[in-house]
């Protein structure tokens, strides 16, 4: 079996090259080929751990992935999300290798973010806002400067001293200015993306402009929203990575249709949809566009798979034997 660790991913798979790989994923969802069962979340006084196995008949590949989120790990200094996937042989059910979860969990969300960008948002943007600086944060700006001509990000953070620590692991690939509140990074910005714990909306969505796109990738319960109703009823299309997923986990749409401000059929449909061309994306300049994802493990098995061929071609990882 071969271990591949974070670095190894980091050299074998940048994020702009794995959003191909995350398209192929959301057809399978869409078409139906790919085997997903509803994941299952063990909750403890701290976190949550989620278990999500999956097989993707295009490309025979299968995968356990299990995460554990505990968000107070921040407050202790540890990462909020630690995680392995276990790729399997689909032909004997044979452990092929054990893969570091976490920034595979972040490379998979910066590349569907930038899937969705490239679907969704206007071909001219070139200001995006990134509300919530944890590890999605790394992943998701280079995905979306890599589908679009992004010539500044503005970012917010409740955590202000996590400015710091962003800007130096982005270095100097995209002008990045820090602002007040999360409002002005929105108000300011072309494209939005979310990625935070809140349960309570981050923006007002009084502040975005026309022809806005916008991502919401950090909330994953149904208690949990980033994204206000003013915001969804101005929402010209309402984009869902699974209906499934969506209408169990996705606090944002969840609480919107309890409350009356949206329906489900208000919901334009999943973003495999559009990649397979049964929809169309972007189709208003001054429309206002929602992607909101809570993951899914055909997403986390594409990118094993990909990670895993790569590995084996450049020889990299370490071999180990469970006999």
């Amino acid at each position: 079996m071969l271990i591949i660790s974070r670095k190894d991913i980091e050299k074998l798979l940048p994020v702009g090259e794995a959003i191909s790989c995350v398209s192929r994923a959301y057809a399978e969802l869409s078409a139906g080929t790919a085997s997903v069962p509803d994941r299952i979340g063990v909750e403890t006084e701290d976190g949550v751990t989620l278990i999500m196995p999956g097989h993707l008949s295009g490309e025979d590949s299968l995968a356990v992935k299990i995460v554990s989120v505990f968000p107070g790990n921040q407050t202790r200094g540890k990462p909020a999300i630690y995680g392995i996937v276990n790729l399997l042989d689909p032909t004997d059910g044979r452990p092929v290798a054990l893969i570091e979860g976490a920034y595979l969990t972040a490379l998979r969300t910066g590349a569907s973010v930038g899937l969705a960008t490239k679907l969704l948002a206007r071909v001219d943007t070139s200001t995006m806002a990134m509300i919530g600086l944890g590890a999605q944060s790394r992943t998701i700006v280079p995905a979306v400067c890599a589908v679009r001509q992004i010539k500044k990000v503005l970012v917010f953070d409740t955590d202000h001293a996590a400015f710091e620590r962003f800007r130096a692991d982005l270095g100097e690939t995209v002008p990045i200015e820090q602002v007040d509140s999360a409002d002005e990074a929105v108000a300011g910005a072309d494209i939005v993306c979310t990625a935070t714990t809140s349960s309570e909306p981050v923006f007002d969505g009084s502040a975005l402009t026309a022809g806005t796109h916008i991502n919401g990738i950090g909330s994953f319960t149904p208690e949990m929203r980033e994204v206000g109703y003013e915001a969804l009823k101005r929402c010209s299309k309402i984009v869902i990575d699974s209906s499934s997923g969506a209408m169990s986990e996705a606090g944002d749409l969840i609480q919107a249709i309890s409350a009356g401000v949206i329906r489900e059929a208000d919901i334009y449909g999943e973003l495999g949809e559009i990649v397979l061309g049964r929809k169309q994306g972007r189709d208003s300049g001054d429309g206002i566009t929602f992607f909101k994802s809570v993951g899914n493990a055909a997403l986390d098995i594409a990118v094993a798979n990909e990670i895993y061929v790569r590995a084996k071609k450049n020889k990299i990882g370490e071999v180990v034997t469970l006999d």
